[in-house]
């Protein structure tokens, strides 16, 4: 049996899910009275998430023995649907490198270099 303040919960939980039983089970086997909170949470994933992705992460969480909103999330999370991609990144632009250019340098010889040391 289940506590009644989670009757809404549970009928709505059924109706999107009508696979999920045993998760609702174990659910409230485990979570008892915090169990409303985890299947609205896990209902609210339906905001961002196919129904498809959300049924299959219950199923897989209930094969792991995992009753808790935050697996199903999880699972969904690691699937990829349902979420905005961010666009890809644009290519850094090449460096604009400034023009190189030759002017005429004054060669000096080495000596000249020897003569100002001596006189510093």
């Amino acid at each position: 049996m289940y506590p009644t303040r989670i009757r809404e919960e549970r009928a709505q939980f059924a109706e999107d899910f009508p696979q999920a039983e045993a998760f609702v089970q174990g659910l409230i086997r485990v979570k008892c009275g915090n169990a409303k909170y985890h299947m609205i949470e896990v209902l609210k994933l339906l905001k961002t998430y196919p129904r498809e992705v959300v049924a299959s992460a219950i199923d897989r969480a209930t094969r792991f023995g995992a009753f808790d909103c935050r697996t199903v999330r999880n699972i969904c999370a690691q699937s990829g649907s349902g979420l905005p991609t961010k666009p890809p990144a644009p290519p850094p632009s090449r460096a604009v490198r400034p023009r190189v250019e030759f002017v005429q340098v004054h060669v000096r010889p080495l000596e000249e270099y020897a003569v100002l040391e001596r006189t510093v």
